[in-house]
């Protein structure tokens, strides 16, 4: 489109083409004012918005990843736990028969004759003196008298370790046999663990983890 030239034009169109060009960038300044600003501005804040909401959820969902850890790992140690106390810990009603029953398991597979296995009760540990003595667990001993030779202890020593790792040996008196030079009188202590009260077994035995739901 071609424009008319500036010079050529009377006052009366003169006045019109400015007030044209003026009107023009009124409707200019009112577009970018009253839309295009408001708009820019607003999109900045819905992308701020949506960053800081992405933040947020990228932390819950984080939050959620470790949570469901900890509940794993907490149900994990709970089953191991209650595992380990019924293969490993005596039973609070009979703690000597079934400590006797794995003795004499343990002896015969190594070929020692046990004379007699002994309660001891409950013995005094070095933190049960302490001010936060709350423990689940405290040594139960017993002694075991047998004869044998050294080979013959040490393989009985190893086969009780072997079944049952927190079992603790605290004390070996060996005695020389003077008619049987290859032989010794042996006693031995020995400590289990064992509960320190039948509430606390209740409660770890009981112990059903974390709810997943």
């Amino acid at each position: 489109m071609n424009l008319p030239d500036f010079k050529t034009l009377d006052n009366e169109q003169k006045k019109k083409l400015m007030l044209a060009a003026i009107l023009g960038v009124m409707v200019v300044y009112g577009l970018v004012t009253l839309v295009i600003t408001p708009y820019i501005q607003s999109s900045r804040a819905a992308t701020t918005e949506l960053s800081t909401l992405q933040v947020k959820l990228d932390k819950a969902q984080g939050m959620l990843s470790r949570e469901s850890r900890i509940r794993e790992l907490t149900t994990e140690s709970i089953a191991e736990i209650q595992k380990d106390a019924r293969q490993y810990v005596p039973p609070l009603d009979n703690p000597l028969s079934w400590v006797a029953g794995q003795v004499y398991g343990s002896a015969r597979s190594v070929g020692v004759d046990i004379e007699s296995v002994s309660d001891l009760g409950v013995v005094a540990a070095p933190w049960s003196h302490g001010k936060e003595f709350d423990r689940a667990f405290v040594p139960y001993a017993v002694r075991i008298v047998t004869e044998c030779g050294y080979s013959q202890l040490v393989g009985l020593i190893t086969s009780l370790e072997k079944n049952n790792p927190f079992l603790c040996i605290t004390e070996i008196q060996v005695t020389a046999r003077n008619n049987h030079p290859d032989e010794h009188k042996i006693r031995m202590t020995v400590q289990w663990p064992y509960w320190s009260d039948p509430q606390k077994a209740m409660e770890v035995m009981n112990a059903k983890g974390v709810d997943r739901g």
